[in-house]
């Protein structure tokens, strides 16, 4: 399959319609998870290679080719669905204060610690992060979190 998309890739075509519906049903059919071929990273390279390898791209991600073939992808989509609509700051306090070890230099941490309180519990009512991990964004622990959405009415769940 993969070679339709160098195809594709090298001529800026695209897929037809019941060509993506016939791909799109390879991989249900399959479980959403291809066996990878001997051959696959060359494959990749022939399709990255070609002068329209995004447009192949885009389409092998629209037909779940990519994430049956790479499962890590559905991950790193879940994660852009969880966080993609966060603005800076809240994106920066679950990123920094649940993996601090992720932090080598920042100059907007000073900036975030004096609003890991109210950071976290807009997470938390976002629905972006549970009690334990909300506890651990404002930098407290799991009851005083509880009473800190408690007191602004918001309703208590758990991780």
């Amino acid at each position: 399959m993969p070679r339709v998309f160098s195809f594709l890739a090298g001529d800026g075509l695209s897929l037809s319609g019941e060509g993506q519906r016939q791909i799109e049903q390879r991989v249900v059919r399959a479980g959403g998870e291809l066996p990878i071929p001997a051959d696959l990273w060359k494959l990749f390279r022939e399709v990255l290679l070609q002068p329209h390898a995004g447009a192949a791209l885009r389409a092998m991600r629209q037909t779940g080719l990519l994430a049956a073939h790479f499962p890590e992808l559905k991950a790193i989509d879940e994660v852009k669905e969880l966080l993609n609509d966060l603005p800076k700051e809240e994106l920066l306090a679950f990123i920094y204060f649940l993996y601090p070890d992720m932090i080598t230099e920042s100059e907007e941490l000073q900036d975030l610690l004096p609003k890991r309180e109210e950071l976290a519990v807009r997470l938390f009512q976002k629905g972006k992060v549970g009690l334990e991990r909300g506890a651990r964004i404002a930098g407290v622990d799991v009851p005083k979190f509880s009473s800190l959405v408690g007191k602004r009415g918001i309703a208590r769940y758990a991780d």
